[in-house]
């Protein structure tokens, strides 16, 4: 409570025990006190009054405390416990103390058909603690096109919710970025990715590593480790060496399908994407078949993936990509029902 206690007793009157304590030289009984005061002397009187050994239950200890309040008191029990070698299990909505290492956390997910007892807090739980979405993770793309694939690669494996996808414009931004969170932003690294196109300019190791060689310039010894954490930032997805653009790549790829086998609308997308020839510029082959469509190019980028997701070349493009998010899968994606330790209804 942020206050110098300096005595603790018990106060008796006709009808009540009362507790008692003096603090900056005032006295006063549980009369005095707030609700959270008072719970906080309840809770640690029983919890040092316990038998040794004995294991204590309470039900939502944050119950009326504020959060800096709440974090002391367990502080001071997990003391408390240890010393008396008690076991204390409390239930509790606060967020606020996941990050005490001290406490062996369990989440209970309630389902249609069962309640879990699951050991990982998964980002599904603090939304509902919070009512805000938690976004764990950050993927940062070139341009619309690659923000496009990514976010059907999230869909696909149900990340998306948890992931923010972010536009950071030409490669080289990408590289900067990626080098400058590793000074800055420790926090993170684990947390996000920069994928590049891995286009004609930029589609082997060599590009990345003079780039990043030059961003970490100097005698400074800590320069290799973190050259090494920036290159682990970064990504591409896989382009034969020979193309210029990702986008005639693409409509190559697509215009491999046996255009029988698409349905109509997939074969107007098919269409325009084949009408679209020698264009003056090579991301221009997606942009104006587009046009052509009359589609907005959010909604007509989005069409002309689902049709690549269709080609042979689709898991190959996306692979690099694909191995991030199933490293980061089972820290989002709750893991199927049977899989896991279950309490009764």
């Amino acid at each position: 409570m942020q206050r110098q206690y300096t005595e603790y007793c018990k106060r008796t009157t006709k009808s009540k025990n009362l507790i008692g304590v003096t603090c900056s030289d005032i006295e006063y009984s549980s009369f005095s006190m707030g609700a959270g005061e008072q719970r906080i002397f309840l809770i640690l009187e029983k919890i040092i009054k316990a038998p040794r050994y004995s294991l204590i239950l309470i039900d939502e200890i944050d119950l009326l405390l504020h959060e800096d309040a709440l974090s002391r008191l367990l502080d001071e029990l997990n003391n408390i416990c240890n010393d008396r070698n008690l076991q204390l299990i409390f239930t509790t909505h606060s967020r606020s103390i996941l990050s005490k290492d001290y406490i062996a956390f369990r989440n209970l997910y309630q389902t249609q058909e069962k309640t879990l007892c699951l050991e990982k807090s998964y980002p599904q739980f603090l939304t509902r603690l919070s009512g805000q979405r938690v976004k764990m993770y950050e993927i940062f793309v070139e341009d619309e096109l690659a923000r496009t694939i990514v976010e059907q690669l999230c869909i696909d494996n149900g990340v998306k919710p948890n992931v923010d996808i972010i536009k950071f414009g030409p490669a080289i931004v990408g590289v900067h970025s990626a080098c400058g969170m590793v000074v800055t932003d420790f926090n993170n690294m684990d947390r996000s990715l920069f994928v590049t196109d891995g286009d004609k300019v930029h589609f082997d190791d060599d590009w990345y590593n003079k780039r990043v060689n030059k961003y970490f310039e100097g005698d400074d010894p800590d320069l290799n480790p973190k050259m090494e954490m920036a290159l682990k930032l970064i990504t591409r997805f896989n382009m034969p060496n020979n193309q210029v653009a990702p986008e005639e790549y693409y409509r190559n790829c697509i215009l491999g399908l046996n255009r029988e086998s698409l349905n109509e609308g997939e074969k107007t997308i098919y269409d325009a994407l084949q009408n679209v020839v020698m264009p003056a510029d090579t991301h221009d082959y997606f942009k104006t078949a587009i046009e052509n469509l009359g589609l907005s190019l959010e909604t007509g980028t989005w069409e002309i993936i689902k049709l690549l997701k269709k080609t042979g070349q689709w898991g190959q493009i996306t692979e690099r990509v694909q191995q991030w998010i199933d490293s980061i899968k089972p820290n989002i994606v709750i893991p199927e029902i049977n899989n896991e330790r279950q309490l009764p209804n």
